[in-house]
């Protein structure tokens, strides 16, 4: 039991000094970089820094040239308006009662065809006593 504990504990620790160990190995493939001024420049870049008198730009849209042949989805014409909550609901009603009544006919009929086997109170018939 305490070995298994420490097994596990012993595999958990090993497992976390494997990660550290890449941790490392990239933080040290990193540093090397950083010798050249423009592996520098794009960390900064990618932390959020500019060097001193750069101007940061900010795209809000596109750069998209708009004529006057753009259609736009105001100016498309309606085809389809739709069906009014009242219509759908009766059609959703037309449907549940046509199912429920296919439900009845096939439990019925299922019913029916059980009977033949069971013949009330003279089921008896069929064995000899």
């Amino acid at each position: 039991m305490v070995n298994r504990s420490l097994e596990k504990r012993y595999e958990a620790l090993k497992q976390k000094e494997e990660l550290y160990l890449v941790k490392v190995a990239s933080l040290t493939q990193q540093y090397e970089q950083l010798d050249e001024n423009s592996a520098m420049d794009d960390l900064a870049l990618s932390l959020g820094y500019n060097r001193e008198g750069e101007k940061v730009f900010y795209f809000q849209e596109p750069d998209v040239e708009y004529s006057e042949n753009t259609v736009y989805k105001d100016d498309l014409p309606q085809i389809y308006h739709g069906m009014s909550l009242s219509l759908i609901f009766l059609i959703s009603l037309a449907i549940c009662f046509v199912c429920s009544i296919l439900i009845l006919v096939l439990f019925r009929h299922k019913s029916n065809d059980e009977s033949d086997v069971y013949r009330g109170d003279n089921y008896h018939e069929d064995y000899d006593f």
